[in-house]
């Protein structure tokens, strides 16, 4: 089997290797003749699916911790480009708990994952362990701010407030770098303090500073139109539900 693929002749390789499992002892078997399999199955077929399963058993009996992180790492791009977002998060989880120093990716990937897998409140724990690690970066507060968006999505508990100013506070003068985020931290701040706390004119301050970094937006326009003539006019009664943010 190893030789046959060695010139290339991956079917003939498979058959070998399928003779190979029928006859062996699966307690003599080591990692990389799982692995050879995976290899083969990904080049014979086109779903990637079932190179899964081998390189699965591959990881069972690797002691080696880089070869199993290589492993872990095979597994979850592949659960992700099939469209598993929850596996690969399990993938994501493991890599992070086995690799001796986690980086800033590990924890990235990992929550993206579980946040792409609808699990935002898990999410929102792995982007937490971000925003603890690296404070100066705005992707963990971005992430929560995105969970908790979802997970309050009436506003009513301002669970993404926090975040996003927060955001805003990392992101300093350096707005046009950041310009969709800070949009959106602008648009989601203006909208609670409108229709949650009632505070017109904060409303019309973030809704302002949004008007100077994007002039055309047109969403933008309409509300601070709406707020700047409440506040003119020194009304009771709340803009029409239409006009709200």
């Amino acid at each position: 089997a190893y030789s046959k693929a060695a010139l290339g002749d991956s079917m003939q390789a498979e058959e070998s290797m399928n003779k190979y499992f029928k006859y062996q002892d699966p307690a003599e078997c080591i990692s990389k003749d799982y692995e050879l399999m995976a290899k083969l199955s990904e080049a014979n077929y086109a779903d990637k699916s079932r190179s899964l399963k081998w390189y699965k058993e591959a990881l069972q009996t690797e002691s080696d911790q880089d070869a199993r992180l290589g492993y872990m790492q095979y597994l979850a791009e592949t659960e992700k480009e099939l469209g598993n977002r929850d596996q690969e998060a399990f993938w994501r989880e493991g890599i992070y708990h086995s690799r001796e120093r986690p980086t800033n990716l590990d924890v990235y990937h990992w929550g993206v994952s579980l946040y792409m897998a609808a699990n935002y409140q898990r999410a929102d724990s792995v982007f937490g362990i971000y925003s603890e690690k690296y404070p100066d970066q705005i992707y963990g507060y971005l992430w929560q701010a995105r969970c908790n968006a979802i997970m309050d999505s009436t506003m009513e508990k301002g669970l993404a407030v926090t975040f996003y100013t927060k955001l805003l506070d990392v992101i300093g003068p350096d707005l046009k770098k950041n310009k969709a985020t800070v949009i959106k931290a602008y648009g989601y701040l203006g909208a609670y303090e409108a229709n949650i706390r009632k505070d017109y004119p904060a409303s019309l301050v973030y809704f302002e500073k949004l008007l100077m970094l994007d002039p055309e937006n047109s969403d933008a326009q309409k509300y601070a139109g709406v707020l700047q003539k409440w506040i003119d006019n020194g009304s009771n009664t709340e803009p029409e539900e239409n006009n709200k943010p």
